[in-house]
């Protein structure tokens, strides 16, 4: 029986018993007739090929082995990923497995048999114990709320208003269809022609933000959310969606000009995981500013998949988790090597909202352009 076989049992598996699993998809070909979605999560800088949550906080990982896999490399993988779990799990054929099956139950480790007729026999030891602010727990529930691998730091405005466009668009008791929206978008909000596709970064800052939800039906539509009800009427007391919109062409720091707005807009922001995340990490840095070396090797201590997540593009993630692995740290920070890999919001759109909400002070430079970014020149200076 084939690895990715294996993955698929044990997949259904976990699903069955704790609601969702979520698997490593690359290479796997099968994964649209599975209730598990793919993760792209990683501990100690390899990915785990299965991921569940037990009883909702309790991370569980594994590695699924079959007759094209060296078992022995997957008990070492699946000692490593007790370092991020609670629960860590080898998988794989009997026969296959029995050699290893004492080595790992000795080593701390569960082990999950499948039999030639696919049925399964699961022995999982007690649960480690883990710091409360876990890495891989934290991802995960990010997933469980928004099922894409999208990150609230890759949208591509310079200007946090745009994301409460689409709850000027919506009515708030009427669900309409994204087309619908994004059209009217298009019409009141000034995205046409070249910049139409602006319309899926609007979307996506409004659902990270909570302010939108996407209906559970087979119909693509879109209801505000009860806080987007609330927004939307807090803004729209003193302000009408025409002055909202002008916001966007003043150059100062929206909260220097229309405190109001910003301070709703923080509250926001500050209630999205990877702001909050970036904004206190950025307090426990030197308040005269830090270096977007020194910002990311710290996150990095802590949180290991937010850095990546939070600060590289998603194609270059598996270069980025092998540097890591090999301590090659500085090689992250090269120039030439952080324009290709390092996303452009961070040091552009993501960082200027940063700015107009009063997280990071207006001398903190920006870039537009890839090809002119120099991370030795990218100072982190917070607001006081």
């Amino acid at each position: 029986m084939k690895s990715e076989r294996i993955q698929e049992i044990v997949a259904s598996h976990l699903a069955d018993e704790y609601g969702t699993a979520w698997v490593h998809t690359k290479g796997t070909q099968a994964m649209g007739k599975l209730r598990a979605p793919g993760h792209h999560i990683s501990i100690g800088g390899w990915y785990p090929d299965l991921l569940a949550l037990r009883d909702g906080d309790l991370v569980i990982a594994g590695v699924a082995c079959g007759e094209d896999s060296d078992y022995l490399a997957g008990l070492g993988r699946a000692l490593t990923f007790r370092q991020g779990s609670h629960y860590s799990f080898l998988a794989g054929e009997i026969a296959e497995i029995r050699q290893f099956r004492d080595t790992a139950l000795d080593s701390g480790l569960g082990v999950i048999s499948v039999s030639s007729d696919e049925r399964l026999d699961v022995q999982l030891p007690s649960a480690t114990n883990l710091p409360l602010e876990n890495d891989v727990r934290r991802e995960l529930e990010i997933l469980s709320r928004r099922n894409v691998r999208r990150r609230f730091a890759s949208l591509s405005f310079n200007h946090p208003i745009h994301f409460v466009a689409p709850i000027m668009a919506i009515r708030p008791d009427t669900p309409q269809t994204k087309q619908e929206v994004a059209s009217l978008l298009m019409e009141r909000w000034g995205f046409s022609g070249s910049r139409s596709e602006a319309w899926w970064s609007c979307f996506y800052g409004a659902l990270f933000l909570g302010l939108i939800r996407e209906s559970q039906s087979g119909e693509e539509t879109l209801n505000l959310s009860e806080l987007g009800v609330q927004v939307r009427n807090a803004l729209l007391e003193r302000h009408s969606a025409a002055e909202l919109r002008e916001l966007v062409n003043k150059r100062v720091p929206l909260l220097d000009h229309a405190p109001d707005v910003a301070l709703v807009l923080r509250g926001l922001y500050l209630a999205e995981p990877d702001v909050s995340l970036m904004v206190r990490i950025l307090r426990t840095l030197e308040p005269t500013g830090v270096g977007v070396e020194k910002l990311i090797l710290r996150t990095l201590q802590i949180f290991p998949n937010a850095a990546v997540n939070l600060f590289f593009r998603a194609e270059e993630h598996d270069t980025v988790l092998e540097l890591i692995r090999g301590a090659r740290y500085r090689e992250l920070f090269e120039p030439e090597f952080s324009r290709k890999a390092m996303l452009q919001g961070v040091y552009g759109p993501f960082k200027r909202q940063m700015i107009h909400l009063g997280f990071l002070r207006s001398d903190s430079p920006t870039w537009s352009e890839p090809e002119k970014y120099d991370p030795g020149e990218d100072l982190w200076i917070p607001r006081g």
